[in-house]
């Protein structure tokens, strides 16, 4: 059915419609999906302040059609995000968005969700919409880190007055202004993020390893994603180790004898039992968890979700293990994002509505019951579990953004064929570096 008047649906006058809309609203029901997409990015955009309280709305789409598009803040996020889900991050979520339209008469907002990856996810929805139908654009979209550099890089997504959001904040964990600049320029706001960590058995594992060389050393052991395409584990290794990943030309590189030293720890690692024969088949954080759970490993890296969201018996979580005594780990994460839009109100309201998800109080109520780490340190020191908060705050403030896209496509590949080769056992430490460095010069 469709709202607006047709040649043959003379009768439904304006008066009509808004009395429908007015039914529509008044009825409650929950949020809706809307449709959009995204643009090329021009200036800046600025955030205004903003706090508030909570009611409710339900859209059709046939209604959706007939608002005003300036008071349609279509916006789309991936499914652990749904506000329609039953979780209790879930329905904080959904509330917050209602509550927005509450204190925004007029104003409906239209959640989409999208799939996180594949044909029609957020990114594919962005850059094909940006072409082919930019008046589909969402006002606000939901991006992880790998997705929001692409969409910078093409253009599709606004940058950021720097004033607006000011990472030098020091309530800003140090690692929000890797994930949110590209190439110096802010494009996001830091939403929430998720460390990599070593889920442990407290009744088996006195006390975690806090370096590779004692796991190597240890014997214990540990399921991690051998086979993980962006070799996140030995790329945390190397960088610990003081590696660097760009030449004096400014080319991507691999230091020879700080890849034989993580190698070696890889290598020893097989002998003794930490690494396991098997974990060359696993590809995934979340499939590494799935042998820690059934008791195979005595320890796990994974995402901090994972393990606090897979609960194990006498299962805690610490730092990931480094090469030096300086911890370090890498870090995903969620940025609010604006894709472009021929609207001079939508941007505002989208700024406004980005303003109002990043209050202290909801982010951290909404954190705390998704198990994300939040973006900022006085949000965390909220946390209900303070032992919880305490533990993720000393990961936090040793963690860096995950690399770039370019790092892990390139490197991630030739590290992966590498640490696979070690734990077989086919190469030794300096074979496998002088064939890996091998292979990075011949993509040149």
């Amino acid at each position: 059915m469709k709202i607006l008047s047709s040649n043959k649906r003379t009768l439904l006058s304006s008066v009509a419609l808004v009395s429908l809309l007015l039914v529509y609203i008044l009825a409650g029901c929950q949020l809706m999906e809307g449709l959009g997409p995204a643009g090329n990015a021009k200036q800046p955009l600025d955030i205004q302040d903003l706090t508030a309280t909570p009611p409710v709305i339900t859209v059709p789409p046939e209604v959706t059609a007939a608002i005003d598009a300036e008071n349609l803040l279509t916006i789309w996020l991936p499914p652990q995000f749904d506000p329609k889900d039953d979780s209790l991050a879930g329905k904080l979520l959904k509330a917050r968005l209602e509550s927005f339209q509450s204190i925004n008469p007029g104003v409906v907002v239209n959640v989409r969700v999208k799939a996180v990856s594949g044909r029609g996810s957020l990114l594919d929805s962005l850059t094909t919409t940006s072409s082919v139908a930019p008046g589909a654009l969402p006002a606000l979209i939901f991006l992880p880190k790998n997705d929001f550099e692409i969409a910078a890089l093409k253009g599709v997504i606004f940058p950021i007055n720097g004033s607006t959001v000011p990472l030098d904040d020091p309530d800003w964990f140090p690692f929000t202004r890797e994930m949110a600049e590209i190439q110096g320029v802010q494009y996001g706001i830091p939403f929430t993020s998720d460390p990599l960590v070593l889920a442990y058995r407290s009744s088996e594992v006195a006390f975690p390893p806090k370096t590779w060389q004692e796991v190597s050393q240890q014997g214990i052991a540990l399921s991690f994603p051998a086979a993980d395409l962006q070799s996140l584990i030995p790329l945390s290794m190397y960088i610990s180790a003081g590696g660097s990943l760009i030449d004096t030309e400014g080319k991507l590189s691999l230091q020879l004898e700080t890849l034989i030293n993580i190698n070696q720890i890889i290598y020893n690692g097989a002998n003794s039992g930490a690494f396991p024969y098997w974990s060359t088949q696993l590809d995934t954080f979340e499939n590494a968890w799935l042998p820690f759970s059934e008791g195979r490993s005595k320890m796990s890296v994974t995402w901090a979700s994972v393990a606090l969201n897979n609960p194990v018996d006498n299962a805690s979580i610490a730092p990931l293990p480094s090469y030096s005594s300086e911890p370090f780990t890498f870090v995903n994460g969620w940025l609010l994002c604006f894709p472009d839009s021929p609207s001079a109100e939508r941007p505002s309201l989208a700024l406004q509505l980005a303003e109002y998800l990043m209050d202290p109080v909801f982010q951290q109520k909404w954190s705390e019951a998704a198990n994300l780490l939040p973006t900022r340190r006085s949000v965390l020191a909220a946390w209900e579990d303070q032992n919880k908060s305490s533990t993720l705050k000393t990961i936090a403030e040793s963690a860096h953004s995950i690399p770039a896209n370019e790092v892990l496509v390139r490197v991630g590949i030739i590290l992966e064929e590498t640490t696979i080769d070690l734990l077989k056992q086919q190469v030794d430490s300096e074979q496998a570096a002088e064939q890996a460095i091998q292979k990075i010069q011949a993509q040149d």
